[in-house]
């Protein structure tokens, strides 16, 4: 049975994720520098692609798949993410091999987005389920290596080729958006919480106290957010970041959570949720669909748009893209249907 809170939960997630690309590729400078600017960077942060991977661990945790399945699963995203990367740069890749643009492909190629880590991320969770089972000590070992090891830190470099392989550890490269230090905690941490959850007496404990962990957990992100959000918004520092803001990122992700959860729980039916939920539950198709046509937008309107277009473009690229995710799972029902037939 499908969980309609993570749905709804990924649905906000990759909505935020279209908002805040067409804000970093689409929007002149005066306003990604302005205050709506700066909340939609906050925004495309915390309540996006951390809690998207928190809840990705979680599930591949509680997954029935066995190990050969979830490796196959996991280097399936991993094809798909250099897939999208060649797809989403198409138009800048023609521009390349026709001679019109002179700048290296690579870097297109082989970045380091969301996808490739999620697909690595899958093998190293089916990897710990295989040798360590739900012994939270290498877990949580593994977490703070991924924060802590000095891979993470953006003055990292490797010249030449091997740069294109380091990207996907971290160091000042570019295309590295999501590389493994410290974006892989993130899943780690799903699994971490889900191990958790199966122990009665942290079940009991949530049950009976949950409410005071919310609380406390609402006032602690408040109180430090004045904290956390310029390193968010600054995104070679979030895309690099440190054990605290990770702390921060968690503790926000599982108050987010549970605002969601009572969202969710109070209106099932009110139209915009069935949606998001609807987003949620296709979330790699949207994601893919959306990324293609912001990515080879960019080409033509990189940096130029205001504030109303890019509301334009956020309301025309929401709508395009449903009904391309609609239409692909009418064909995969046709083809599947073909396939039993």
């Amino acid at each position: 049975m499908r969980n309609s809170t993570s749905d709804l939960v990924k649905g906000v997630a990759v909505m935020l994720m279209v908002q805040v690309h067409l804000m970093e590729l689409f929007a002149m400078e005066s306003q990604s520098g302005s205050l709506v600017g700066k909340l939609s960077l906050f925004g495309g942060g915390a309540p996006a692609a951390p809690i998207f991977m928190l809840i990705m661990g979680y599930f591949a945790m509680q997954s029935s798949k066995t190990f050969g399945m979830q490796l196959w699963r996991g280097a399936k995203l991993l094809l798909l993410g250099f897939a999208l990367n060649v797809l989403l740069n198409v138009h800048v890749l023609l521009r390349i091999a026709f001679g019109t643009l002179d700048i290296d492909p690579w870097k297109f190629v082989f970045g380091v987005d969301i996808l490739p880590l999620a697909g690595i991320s899958i093998m190293l969770i089916a990897l710990f389920r295989y040798a360590f089972a739900r012994n939270l000590i290498p877990y949580i070992i593994a977490i703070l290596l991924a924060v802590l090891f000095p891979f993470f830190d953006y003055s990292f470099v490797v010249p030449g080729k091997a740069a294109y392989l380091m990207a996907f550890l971290g160091g000042s490269y570019a295309w590295s958006y999501f590389p493994l230090f410290p974006w892989v905690a993130y899943p780690l941490t799903g699994c971490v919480l889900f191990i958790l959850g199966e122990r009665a007496t942290v079940k009991l404990f949530v049950e009976k106290q949950g409410r005071w962990l919310f609380l406390i957990g609402l006032a602690a992100v408040g109180a430090t957010t004045f904290l956390a959000a310029p390193n968010i918004v600054d995104l070679p520092f979030y895309y690099h970041h440190n054990i605290f803001l990770y702390v921060w990122i968690v503790a926000f992700c599982l108050v987010w959570y549970w605002l969601l959860n009572k969202v969710n729980a109070l209106s099932q039916r009110a139209w915009f949720l069935v949606y998001l939920r609807w987003v949620g539950k296709n979330v790699t198709a949207f994601y893919v669909f959306q990324w293609i046509i912001i990515g080879n937008l960019a080409t033509w309107l990189y940096l130029t748009q205001r504030g109303w277009q890019l509301c334009c473009w956020f309301v025309g690229i929401t709508f395009a893209v449903s009904v391309l995710v609609w239409t692909w799972n009418q064909l995969m029902r046709i083809r599947n249907q073909d396939i039993v037939l």
